[in-house]
């Protein structure tokens, strides 16, 4: 792929084609040999489950390309002929049951009812468009497909399903999912493409189940700077990898576990209970 804005390009072209994504960055940094097994050598697996056939279902129909991809079959057992013999007649779509559909259906309703959305999404923005930019410090070939972005290219949205979409809950989902590399990558993408640097990047989150809760959330300078520095390290890890022909997996070593960040809040409190009851019977 040469650098530039593809509007048209298909999400199975886009994935399967040259360029360091979000999620190749991730796997980079858990560890290269990662990278080089789903990406250089066996095609990645994607493993399927319902909250991830919903949301892209939700996605589809957000872009307008439901009708394209998928197919409406009867609500029968999938192990049944009938289901079969629907499936065989439509190769080339995704079959899915009126009990999936009329859920997405509701999402997508939802979404629209929900306040801030009539200005989020109020222009002929473009909804699943594909960039393509060549890195300025390593000259590797990067891409992003953002869910939705305006036509000044002024505010990028980024549609996400989620269990819980409180501010907690997601701010701790953004960091561990690693959204905020997300936010920092296409606003990098964009104004390397256009020229234009993008004022806001949006989440727009909305519960999986019901009754479907729609909240939004607005990328930090502070998520975009620790996103910036994560793609610095994976592109460069990339670069030094490709060029020493190096793969390395993880450390050979025996490491400390240690807690994470919330574990360590949680064994301070408890330090405290501690020294407050010694206190008391002391």
């Amino acid at each position: 792929m040469k650098p530039g804005i593809y509007k048209d390009l298909s999400i199975e072209k886009y994935h399967s084609s040259e360029g360091l994504s979000k999620t190749g960055l991730c796997l980079l940094d858990e560890a290269p040999a990662l990278y080089e097994h789903y990406y250089l050598g066996e095609k990645r697996l994607s493993k399927d489950s319902p909250s991830k056939r919903l949301g892209k279902m939700f996605h589809a129909m957000m872009d307008g390309s439901f009708e394209d991809e998928y197919a409406v079959g009867p609500t029968v057992r999938r192990n049944t002929n009938i289901w079969k013999e629907f499936v065989s007649e439509n190769p080339n779509k995704e079959c899915v049951q009126e009990s999936e559909v009329s859920e997405s259906r509701q999402m997508v309703k939802k979404i629209h009812e929900f306040g801030p959305t009539k200005d989020l999404l109020k222009d002929d923005g473009l909804y699943e468009t594909s960039f393509f930019w060549k890195d300025p410090a390593t000259g590797l070939l990067c891409k992003c497909r953002p869910d939705y972005i305006s036509s000044d290219y002024k505010t990028v949205v980024d549609f996400k399903t989620a269990r819980a979409a409180d501010p907690e809950s997601f701010r701790w989902d953004a960091y561990k999912y690693h959204y905020y590399v997300s936010s920092a990558f296409t606003l990098d993408g964009i104004q390397s493409t256009t020229g234009i640097r993008p004022d806001r990047y949006i989440f727009l989150v909305i519960l999986n189940s019901a009754p479907h809760l729609v909240s939004a959330y607005e990328a930090t300078p502070d998520e975009i700077e620790l996103g910036q520095a994560f793609i610095w390290r994976g592109l460069h890890t990339f670069k030094a990898c490709r060029d020493s022909g190096r793969w390395p997996g993880f450390k050979e070593e025996v490491l400390p576990l240690g807690l994470p960040y919330r574990g360590r809040g949680d064994l301070e409190a408890q330090r405290d209970i501690e020294r407050q009851f010694s206190t008391l019977v002391g």
